[in-house]
């Protein structure tokens, strides 16, 4: 992981808690029945998918913005 830059704590951490999201995630679409709208129906939930998602994306256009700048 050090030869390719992988950080070690994500790592752990998706190894002792991932198990217990599967489950978790398998027993929510048992119980909507297979139905994925279940994950966004409540505002709660939307809103941490919605910050989430900017967390994940701003940073990525931030970089594409910064690389642009340095190839022209």
């Amino acid at each position: 992981m050090k030869k390719i830059d992988i950080p070690t704590a994500p790592m752990i951490l998706a190894v002792i808690v991932g198990g217990t999201m599967e489950q978790s995630f398998r027993q929510a679409l048992r119980i909507s029945d297979g139905a994925l709208n279940i994950f966004y129906e409540s505002t709660l939930a939307l809103s941490l998918i919605i910050i989430t998602l900017v967390l994940v994306v701003y940073p990525l256009l931030r970089s594409a913005k910064i690389f642009r700048r340095k190839a022209n």
